[in-house]
């Protein structure tokens, strides 16, 4: 359940079902103050890490994250 996953640091932490949208509101404002360019890089980044191809493969990387 969740406290397993949160034992093996699956999850950050775990709230009951009537406070998820406070916890999940406060957690998203800080990301929401980030740069939107540096937001999208990040996930460009995890999403290619987590395909079955190697992240090193630069065909799958946009020209932007290139240069950086």
């Amino acid at each position: 359940g969740a406290e397993e996953a949160l034992r093996l640091s699956i999850l950050q932490r775990v709230v009951p079902e009537t406070g998820l949208d406070a916890a999940v509101l406060a957690w998203a404002k800080p990301l929401l103050r980030r740069s939107p360019t540096a937001l999208r890089l990040t996930k460009t980044l995890f999403n290619a890490h987590a395909a079955p191809t190697r992240l090193a493969d630069a065909s799958l990387l946009d020209p932007e994250l290139m240069a950086l």
